[in-house]
């Protein structure tokens, strides 16, 4: 049950949908996420989202953005309250345009879940996402969640079985791909199900899901490896825009593992920082020639397609930018998506 609970703990922290309304808003909105995940820099995305709701107190992907960033520097009363903003808005239909995340009720619900420990206004949430958005299963992972705390484990396998019905892969952006599998098997073990547990385990495994590898971005671990200390603290000069130490850090780590995608990312971010363009086109070319779906823990599936576009946007060759936001959007990437619409109003792929 621990294991099952930190395996859910991470999907809080990580989902980054987010919509649109009017231009002058949409356009800081869309310049705070560019901060965010191009440039690390924590302060000026809260700045921009908060000059977003200013223009309009009823764009909901301003709202959603910055309590996705109040997650992340869990500060969760807030993020709460900007979710709960962006619910008050659906009900009272004030913006009815299309919006692409997932639901404020399932990203309040996983706060409920694993921050503040409400598990029935977790599952009051989640129960309304699904009936908003029956298709978008991370609500159904939260109510397993909530009834292995529960300790109803019959209940809680029916939802992961109803996930594993709907997409057994479960690629969801970022969601690692055969995690579901980890949890249906560990759910199996409480429920003395070994012989079963070891099938759905052995899938996860067999899938390239590693519960270690997941989460050691994420938690303060003193078993990690020195190159992932080296990662970590990378990470940090990176927000602290010390490019020329996260530099060193990450080229450090790369000695002791070469085959860590993350850390060449790395690079690529800090050369960006240090408007060193044809450096971080080496890099991002470099982990785009090793793995094209970069389904990566850490910054997400599709996701290297989108920094590539970056540079050709900072370069101003659009063409090739749009190009390459195409390509990551067909692979599930909503992010690019929204920059195709925020830069060139392009509606990709097309609503129907």
């Amino acid at each position: 049950m621990k294991a099952i609970s930190k395996i859910i703990t991470v999907l809080a922290l990580v989902i980054l949908f987010f919509g649109c309304k009017q231009k002058d808003s949409d356009y800081y909105v869309s310049k705070g996420i560019k901060y965010l995940l191009d440039k690390r820099n924590t302060d000026l995305a809260m700045k921009n989202y908060n000059i977003a709701i200013d223009l309009d107190k009823n764009n909901k992907s301003a709202y959603a953005q910055r309590g996705q960033l109040f997650q992340i520097l869990e500060d969760y009363n807030s993020a709460i309250s900007d979710y709960s903003t962006v619910i008050l808005i659906d009900s009272l239909k004030l913006n009815d345009k299309y919006y692409n995340m997932e639901q404020p009720h399932s990203l309040r619900g996983w706060i409920y879940l694993v921050q503040k420990d409400e598990l029935d206004k977790a599952m009051c949430d989640f129960k309304a996402a699904i009936k908003i958005k029956p298709e978008k299963l991370l609500s159904y992972v939260g109510f397993a969640t909530a009834y292995v705390k529960k300790n109803q484990l019959d209940s809680a396998l029916h939802y992961i079985n109803i996930v594993i019905e709907k997409n057994p892969d479960f690629k969801d952006v970022f969601v690692p791909r055969g995690s579901i599998f980890y949890i249906r098997g560990n759910i199996l073990k409480l429920l003395n199900q070994d012989d079963k547990a070891k099938e759905d385990l052995k899938k996860a495994a067999d899938m390239g899901f590693k519960y270690s590898d997941w989460t050691k971005n994420y938690k303060n671990d003193t078993s990690l490896k020195n190159s992932d200390d080296k990662f970590k603290k990378g990470d940090n000069y990176l927000i602290l825009k010390q490019s020329d130490k996260a530099i060193s850090y990450f080229k450090a780590a790369i000695q002791e593992d070469k085959e860590n995608l993350d850390l060449y990312i790395g690079l690529y971010i800090a050369y960006r920082q240090a408007h060193q363009t044809d450096s971080a086109f080496k890099y991002i070319n470099y982990v785009i020639s090793k793995d094209s779906l970069f389904s990566s823990d850490h910054y997400g599936r599709g996701i290297i397609f989108v920094l590539r576009g970056n540079l050709y946007l900072y370069l101003k060759q659009d063409q090739k930018a749009i190009i390459e936001y195409k390509k990551a959007a067909d692979i599930g990437c909503i992010f690019a998506s929204k920059m195709l619409k925020a830069n060139y109003n392009i509606d990709y792929p097309k609503k129907e």
